[in-house]
């Protein structure tokens, strides 16, 4: 149960789905009866490599570039059940495991299609009609996430399974982050700059420099971004995320490190502007 305001309309139920108790009590009595069939007495070498997939809003959101270690203090519903999630995990899974703390996931659309809009594709879309309309689209700027391109997901889980295939055993907690710290404006301004939204010259803060200001500063929060389009501006401030009614509150900066499942897996993540590339059509 991913949808914050689902999971604080009814806290019982999402406690229910995102704990995975019951998954795992079911998995391990597979595995206990798979081994006494097969008379392998030992029951642990039975047990499958378990990747569960956690969130980012287990943590706190009131600084920077979060490590796996931080303390956990989620501040909604969404954020709690996903931390009872981990502990169910590291208590109840007797093999190898790693807890995948993801960001908001960018990428192309899968092949059996979703109800919702995916982000990159919304932000694409809102900006195309903004410059449509001669109305600017307005995105939070001081609410800061680091969105993950969906294909390197195979890519850690492959990196896992083989691990695991060579017959190492592991209980991991990885931040499964991009490496950008970005805000929603800074997502949009990069998505505005690749599909060709901005007058020729016309500048906007990337996600280095923006994440450069907001580390220097200490604050957490980086300048304003307008970026300017052939028809005017096409980017404006929004009003502070906090005070957006949402129905549920949301962690201001959970950006994350990411250096530990790089160094772990030995892979790169890939950069979001490169996501966007590969995700959105040639420039128009």
């Amino acid at each position: 149960m991913s949808v914050p305001r689902q999971c604080e309309s009814d806290p019982a139920l999402a406690m229910r789905i995102n704990v995975p108790s019951a998954l795992i009590a079911a998995l391990t009595d597979a595995a206990s009866r798979r081994a006494g069939s097969s008379g392998d007495a030992d029951g642990e070498q039975q047990l499958p490599l378990l990747i569960h997939l956690s969130t980012d809003q287990v943590y706190e959101g009131t600084k920077s570039f979060y490590k796996e270690s931080d303390p956990l203090v989620p501040v909604n519903t969404y954020g709690k059940s996903k931390v009872a999630g981990e502990q169910a995990v590291r208590e109840q899974w007797a093999g190898s495991h790693a807890i995948l703390r993801s960001s908001i996931i960018v990428g192309p659309p899968p092949p059996v299609p979703l109800k919702k809009t995916l982000p990159l594709q919304w932000i694409d879309s809102a900006l195309s009609s903004s410059l449509a309309s001669g109305q600017p689209e307005s995105f939070f700027d001081d609410e800061y996430r680091c969105p993950i391109y969906v294909h390197d997901y195979p890519r850690i889980v492959r990196a896992l399974m083989d691990r695991h295939a060579l017959g190492h055993r592991f209980a991991l907690t990885l931040n499964a982050g991009g490496p950008d710290r970005l805000s929603r404006a800074d997502m949009a301004a990069v998505v505005a700059r690749i599909r060709g939204y901005l007058l020729p010259g016309a500048s906007s803060t990337g996600p280095s420099a923006a994440a450069a200001g907001a580390a220097a500063s200490g604050s957490g929060s980086a300048i304003v971004r307008t970026c300017v389009s052939r028809e005017g501006d096409l980017i404006t401030r929004a009003p502070a995320a906090s005070m957006a009614n949402r129905g549920v509150a949301s962690p201001a900066d959970i950006s994350m490190d990411t250096q530990l499942i790089q160094h772990e897996l030995l892979l790169a993540l890939t950069p979001f502007e490169d996501a966007v590339r590969l995700t959105l059509s040639a420039p128009r």
